[in-house]
């Protein structure tokens, strides 16, 4: 259900509501909320159109396939709640770190 959860996205991140989204996409406001309910599958031109509509637009590339990509988010995945707080503190420790140390080095 890829065309409920990005015009929903769409909608929200541009503070509309589905009124008025329906109106600028001239369907009713009922579309609008069976689409992001996932009751009504819109085609891609109609989530397009949608995101358009929120004055965004909407990215989609077909990409070479990462297994080693696919390999270390599946190993992230596979680590507790716990684990994975303790694994972005400690990248966030190392970035906060190298900016200090950059800042430093730049006044020095």
């Amino acid at each position: 259900m890829i065309g409920a959860s990005t015009i929903a996205t769409a909608r929200r991140r541009a503070g509309l509501p589905q009124a008025e989204l329906a109106e600028r996409l001239g369907v009713p406001q009922s579309t609008v909320a069976r689409w992001e309910r996932g009751k009504m599958e819109p085609s891609l031109d109609n989530v397009l159109r949608a995101v358009r509509a929120c004055d965004l637009d909407l990215d989609l590339r077909i990409v070479e396939r990462d297994p080693e990509l696919e390999a270390l988010v599946d190993a992230h995945l596979a680590l507790s709640p716990a684990e994975r707080l303790a694994q972005n503190n400690h990248v966030v420790n190392f970035v906060d770190t190298a900016r200090r140390r950059m800042a430093s080095a730049r006044r020095a």
